[in-house]
């Protein structure tokens, strides 16, 4: 009777063993999406008894770098993952990454045989082995086509020649996949590179006309440093430039955003000129940054002021007395760092999407040819005279850039981030003023949205948003604001506005849009919407008003849809 048992036991666990692989591969064959494929791989190499953190690299479409794409760290070191995401790690630059990618076979650090500078290295990460795995597939003709490598990471013991096979088994089965990914991903990126340069061809070319004209570098720092805060999240910014000469970064200029930040920004700025950061990795972050070549973030310093940081870094940091959010930005000409932008906030931890990242990278780009044309034809008396056509041309190409940042691609409404900037703004003033004229939000959510794009398609779900902001956009006062505020939902802020007023506008969207007809490749078809109102009482917040516009918006759900409820 035992043996019946565990023979039914065992059974029982190759079933859900199939059970579990059979999904897998399922979720595989379905997605394109290498994000969603390293999702699934790092879970189920977390899942593998023993590991307790890895890391997935992904070769980079110029085929120089490996890319971090998926990353977990042990806990203690968690709060690095942002740090680390997205790291590089060139193919020239020797790591068991760049070992077990290009020779093709698996690299283990054992922290009892290896070589003492690997003992040290896997003893800063608390580390008894980590084993790097290559990821690679043949193509249709039989080729090896490489796609990127896997490092995993052990605290307690040393993985057994099982678990490694495994893996490897593990691995194998998402090569494929990955490498078909990775195509899409890199034929994306290239269609993407292509209709941006058509846009912006003749935009600079024009610019790199006129940035010829550039002398006065002081100028243009004050200029782009102070725009740069003005529209993005941070209270001091800080620039330095290399001087090869000397080997330094030299911090040429620093800027608050607020009288209260000053003091704090002016006393950093004189250390950092008092002693200027080498160009030495282990100088501090805008070296490292400087060096690689690469942007560092992280996201909340505070985190990291219990570790071992470098001297000048560390005094720099404690001057500026509260960091959270600190990004080393390289200013680049030509593809090479000239210099490197460091920006911080000081209230509070702030987050950066992906186009405040293509503004960094698009200003940085913009920045070095600046600098290095002002550098070049600063002693020519006579281009003093075209420093006005560049204020022109640099004011037009951030404004363009922070549209490009502020704006929905697909409806042309202002987006989520716009509205959280807008309705906080607009509290302020309200509550400032003497004479209080209202201030409303309404929020609008196609109905059954989810449907119609199960049934006809994304296409046409993407028409439907279109045309349903329209109409919102229609409606909308100048001094109104329509946000598409993610996925089918929109929001419109109402300066001037009391409930009734809010519920008049409301009702006219639902009616707008129930007989508006929106023709896709198949038909013509119609949409409703449910519409939530709130309108600011005495003591609100921005999260309140919002929660009593969502609220409002559920009740018109659950009574039927197609409704307005304030």
């Amino acid at each position: 009777m035992q043996t019946t048992r565990t023979e039914r036991d065992e059974a029982l666990a190759e079933i859900a063993r199939l059970r579990s692989s059979q999904e897998m591969l399922e979720a595989i064959s379905v997605s394109m999406e290498i994000g969603t494929l390293l999702e699934l791989l790092g879970n189920k190499i977390l899942a593998t008894e023993g590991i307790d953190g890895f890391v997935i690299n992904i070769l980079d479409m110029a085929g120089e770098n490996l890319i971090c794409m998926n990353l977990r760290y042990p806990d203690e070191f968690r709060h690095l993952e942002a740090t680390f995401r997205n790291y590089k790690y060139p193919l020239t630059t020797p790591s068991p990454h760049v070992t077990a990618f290009t020779e093709q076979r698996p690299v283990a650090l054992d922290a009892e045989t290896g070589t003492e500078e690997e003992r040290e290295a896997l003893a800063r990460w608390k580390l008894r082995q980590s084993l790097a795995l290559p990821i690679s597939a043949a193509d249709s003709s039989g080729a090896l086509v490489r796609v990127g490598t896997v490092m995993v990471f052990c605290q307690n013991a040393a993985l057994t020649a099982q678990t490694q096979e495994s893996l490897q088994d593990l691995i194998r089965v998402f090569s494929v996949p990955l490498c078909n990914a990775q195509r899409h991903a890199h034929l994306l990126q290239q269609q993407a590179v292509f209709a941006a340069a058509a846009t912006e061809q003749e935009r600079f070319l024009r610019f790199v006309t006129e940035v010829n004209s550039l002398t006065l570098p002081d100028k243009i720092f004050e200029l782009i440093l102070t725009e740069l805060m003005r529209r993005m999240p941070f209270d001091v910014a800080s620039l330095f430039i290399a001087n090869t000469d000397t080997d330094v970064l030299e911090c040429r200029k620093t800027l608050a955003n607020d009288a209260r930040f000053a003091p704090q920004a002016e006393a950093m700025h004189t250390y950092c000129v008092d002693k200027p950061y080498r160009l030495d990795i282990q100088d501090g972050g805008p070296p490292h940054a400087f060096i690689k070549n690469i942007p560092l973030v992280f996201k909340d310093v505070q985190q990291l002021m219990h570790l071992q940081l470098p001297t000048k870094s560390r005094k720099a940091l404690e001057l500026l007395q509260s960091p959270h959010t600190l990004i080393n930005m390289p200013i680049r000409f030509k593809g090479k760092p000239i210099g490197v932008l460091m920006l911080t906030s000081l209230v509070e931890p702030v987050t950066i999407s992906e186009a405040d990242f293509r503004f960094f990278e698009l200003l940085s780009d913009f920045f070095g040819a600046a600098i290095t044309n002002a550098n070049t034809y600063a002693r020519a008396d006579e281009q003093h005279r075209e420093i006005g056509r560049l204020n022109l041309i640099l004011q037009d190409k951030i404004d363009e850039l922070a549209d490009q940042v502020a704006t929905d691609k697909l409806t042309g409404l202002f987006n989520f981030r716009s509205f959280e900037q807008e309705i906080l703004r607009r509290l302020n003033e309200y509550q400032r003023q003497s004479a209080r004229l209202g201030l409303s939000i309404v929020m609008v959510d196609i109905d059954h949205f989810k449907n119609f794009n199960d049934n006809y398609g994304h296409a046409a779900g993407n028409t439907v948003l279109a045309g349903v902001a329209h109409e919102i956009a229609k409606l909308s006062r100048k001094m109104d604001m329509a946000c598409r505020y993610g996925g089918e939902e929109f929001v419109v802020i109402l300066p001037k506005c009391e409930a009734e007023g809010a519920l008049i506008f409301a009702e006219r969207v639902r009616v707008a849009v129930e007989q508006a007809r929106f023709e896709i490749e198949t038909a013509v078809l119609g949409v409703t919407v449910s519409v939530g109102a709130a309108t600011f009482v005495e003591g609100d917040t921005q999260q309140s008003l919002f929660e009593r516009a969502d609220q409002a918006l559920y009740r018109a759900k659950r009574a039927g849809r197609n409704q307005v409820c304030g």
